[in-house]
């Protein structure tokens, strides 16, 4: 309720006059009418009431003339072209997908978009008249369409989404779809004591679109309706998060729709629940696998380039047949991130030729097996070597010869590893004291506890002398140091000479050593 003087919202109980007078309680005994207070009050109300409507309708007529004023002055934005306007407009969408490559480790930070954030369309269709109607008319602004899916209330956010496709024109679109899930703090928003919203008004908006559909993400809690039957030609990239609490048997698409995406991001999902063309896909992402899955999905994925799988893990079912081989002629990056045992037993049936970036937690002697049977020349090569010894660590890097990049986490640095490293210094007879390894190497990052002499490090970075019998490594290459001394090993003081050095090398941003957080080269 509102003040009637102030127009303030007033949790009191304000008062309410009957301008009839009939609620006066003394009326004036001889016409049996009101007292002449309640006749007072009624009329100021009256006034009241007519400075209000006076007030509206001034600034409807102020709204009105400012309309009429901005067509002939304001700021040069005002004066510039429409078609000019439009593509200002145009460039205020995205400037990429989401699935261009964020990645699952950081799905959780930044693969879903900032819902509370209004879509540039409708920032810019209400500022005034003019710019909605150039906004409405700008079909591409329409083309990238993010719904917010609230439970209570689909059937209107069906309209709006089928009103928001429509306005896009023939023009291929860019559609996420994100189910608000309610708070989880209420007992009644669980899904267990809560009836899970039915979505099929939303699909059946996007099915009358789907030929257009380019891209398609959708994040949903509940069961899915039917599938899109549509022919779905233009789909090149497909995010799933579907929380199946019910079964993996639902699909997203029909039978007879089974569009060809390029790219596929899948979270909570099995691939053998989504009905596509595998064969043209040529990147995938999940969250979670076993290995007899991930061997299936690289038998239906022959043009695979790329795949990220956050986590490998333990069967529950079948284990692979020991005979059983994928070979992958085309897939360039390898990203595996957890299941240290089940990414030994994936390696061990998968041969990849034309490998250049791998990210695994496997034993280094698999990993050494791995490159051998795959002949490939990886670029990039991350590892964890906590099971492994340095011996494993270096006849694997022994095997990678064209690495320019190496990430070791969780390994023992032992000095042998920085000696081969080290510029090969030629003895008498002129052949290298120590072979060299890894010579197109520009970026080393060592993660673990270190058993070396700091005076080991410069010399990887050693200048070459002038009769040329040193061989140094390139001058760009950087090297990227962090450990615990918990277990003893290295300590933190540091030589004068070789901190001296080494902050020589840090100023050409070649070495950087941490313990920890701290920065043992900084001076304090």
């Amino acid at each position: 309720m509102r003040c009637t003087t102030c127009a303030r919202p007033s949790k009191d109980r304000v008062e309410k006059v009957d301008v009839s007078g009939e609620e006066c309680p003394s009326p004036n005994s001889d016409y049996q009418g009101p007292c002449q207070g309640c006749k007072d009050l009624a009329e100021v109300d009256v006034q009241i009431a007519q400075a209000r409507a006076l007030l509206l309708n001034l600034r409807l007529k102020r709204c009105d003339a400012k309309r009429r004023r901005n067509q002939h002055h304001g700021r040069l934005v005002r004066q510039l072209p429409v078609e000019v306007i439009s593509r200002i407009f145009v460039h205020c969408l995205p400037p990429r997908s989401p699935l261009s490559g964020i990645g699952y480790m950081g799905y959780l930070k930044s693969r879903c978009p900032k819902l509370h954030t209004m879509p540039p369309a409708l920032v810019m269709a209400s500022v005034c008249q003019r710019w909605r109607q150039i906004a409405l008319a700008t079909l591409r602004l329409w083309s990238v369409a993010v719904m917010k899916i609230e439970e209570m209330d689909v059937a209107a956010q069906a309209e709006m989404t089928a009103d928001w496709l429509s306005r896009s024109g023939a023009l291929p679109l860019s559609l996420e779809i994100h189910q608000i899930r309610p708070e989880p703090s209420s007992i009644s928003s669980s899904p267990y004591a809560r009836k899970p919203p039915d979505l099929t008004p939303i699909f059946e908006a996007v099915d009358a679109h789907i030929s257009r559909l380019v891209r398609l993400e959708l994040h949903i809690d509940a069961r899915l309706p039917s599938p899109l039957r549509g022919e779905a030609l233009m789909l090149r990239e497909l995010h799933l998060d579907v929380r199946k609490d019910y079964d993996d048997k639902a699909v997203v698409f029909s039978a007879e729709t089974k569009p060809s995406p390029q790219r596929v991001v899948l979270h909570s999902i099995w691939p053998r629940a989504v009905n596509i063309n595998w064969t043209v896909v040529t990147f995938f992402e999940t969250l979670s696998l076993w290995v007899d899955g991930i061997l299936d999905l690289f038998e239906q994925t022959p043009q695979l380039v790329e795949c990220r799988i956050a986590k490998v893990i333990n069967p529950l079912v079948r284990l692979p047949d020991e005979t059983r081989h994928v070979t992958l002629p085309y897939l360039e990056t390898l990203l595996l991130d957890q299941g240290s045992l089940e990414q030994i037993g994936l390696l061990n049936h998968l041969t990849t030729p034309f490998l250049k970036t791998v990210k695994t937690e496997a034993h280094p002697e698999s990993i050494s097996q791995f490159i051998t049977r795959s002949k490939c020349g990886l670029d990039h090569l991350l590892i964890n070597a906590l099971d492994g010894t340095p011996e494993d660590l270096i006849e694997l890097l022994k095997k990678t010869p064209y690495l320019t990049d190496l990430e070791i986490r969780d390994g023992n640095i032992d000095e042998v590893f920085l000696e081969h490293l080290a510029p090969a210094s030629p003895m008498e007879d002129g052949l290298p004291a120590t072979p060299e390894i890894l010579p197109r190497l520009h970026r080393l990052r060592l993660t673990g506890v270190p058993y070396f002499k700091w005076s080991s490090i410069p010399h990887i970075f050693s200048p070459k002398k002038e009769n040329d019998n040193l061989v140094s490594r390139p001058l760009h290459c950087s090297f990227e140091l962090t450990f615990t001394d918990e277990d003893g090993g290295t300590p933190r003081v540091i030589p004068e000479d070789v901190e001296s050095r080494l902050k020589d090398l840090r100023a050409q941003h070649k070495v950087m050593i941490h313990a920890g957080y701290h920065d043992l080269l900084y001076d304090y």
